[in-house]
């Protein structure tokens, strides 16, 4: 049986897909999520190449490539960073670098979500001429979207080379922020991959809530700037900093590589609260990839 891409990639000698069963006969449906999983930890050099020449593909035909996805990150960087930070009287070696990290921190996260539909939608050749795992298709696009976002990293280092702003970042606490940062999306994205296959018209009202939740996050407003104390008269202000700032998702998951690349401790209830998030998307992730596996085929 020949396996047909919606946009052929020629595969060298080093990198094949191979053959697997996405279920037997008898199988349990447990052991057929285990087994699913492990063999598609297994064609780790298929996913990966696939994830890459994805990325080249998509630009190909433009004169800069592959550099249109930075690029266009780097000018809403140095043109909406002074400018809003100049309307608002900041500090602008200390709000460009903010603006900057949570920015692309933002960009990176809402593409790990709103893309996730395409995991398995984007695959639907492959999944309904082949035989390879479910988990192979989830695995390719976790790597496309971790590629996509290495390629951010420039335009996120260049205001603290340009601005030198006297800050002092966490580089343990960077690092170990960056690893929880891309743990989190990936167990989201998951969940959310077996979902909209299921209901497509989700992904067009997590796309619309994106915008309204850019607004409402710390990215282009700083987080002191609803926090006042006491006061009856104030109760309202803080009000609104616990709906948009402490029970926003997006503000944490931003925060754990922000606050440690701009030297900032990272907030206790934001640990809590991205723990918390990372379970419950493991569990709901496994959950319902161990009971709707098999109907993942006749969804696309």
């Amino acid at each position: 049986m020949s396996i047909h891409d919606p946009e052929p990639v020629a595969l060298t000698p080093q990198v094949r897909l191979g053959r697997s069963h996405k279920y037997s006969s008898g199988e349990g449906r447990l052991s057929g999520a285990i087994s699913d999983f492990h063999e598609g930890l297994l064609r780790w050099r298929a996913w990966l190449y696939l994830a890459w020449m994805e990325i080249m593909r998509a630009k190909r035909r433009a004169w800069l490539g592959a550099v249109w996805y930075p690029l266009t990150l780097g000018v809403t960087v140095w043109v909406v960073g002074p400018l809003f930070g100049m309307m608002r009287g900041y500090d602008l070696s200390v709000y460009v670098p903010y603006f900057a990290v949570g920015m692309a921190a933002y960009q990176i996260a809402t593409s790990f979500l709103t893309g996730s539909g395409r995991a398995f939608i984007g695959g639907a050749d492959l999944i309904t001429n082949s035989a390879l795992p479910y988990s192979f298709f989830l695995f390719r696009f976790a790597a496309n979207q971790v590629i996509l976002s290495l390629l951010y990293l420039p335009v996120i280092l260049t205001p603290f080379v340009i601005l030198q702003p006297d800050l002092s970042p966490n580089w343990l606490g960077l690092m170990w922020g960056i690893v929880c940062f891309y743990a989190v999306l990936i167990a989201l994205s998951f969940s959310l991959a077996v979902f909209f296959t299921r209901f497509r018209d989700v992904i067009m009202l997590l796309k619309a809530s994106t915008r309204f939740m850019f607004l409402v996050t710390p990215i282009i407003w700083f987080v002191d700037d609803l926090t006042v104390e006491g006061g009856e008269e104030l109760s309202g202000r803080n009000l609104i900093r616990a709906m948009f700032v402490d029970a926003n998702p997006f503000y944490h998951v931003i925060e754990l590589v922000r606050a440690p690349a701009l030297g900032e401790p990272m907030a206790e209830h934001t640990a809590i609260y991205v723990g918390a998030m990372f379970l419950v998307a493991v569990i709901g992730f496994f959950t319902i990839f161990t009971l709707f596996r098999r109907r993942i085929v006749y969804w696309l």
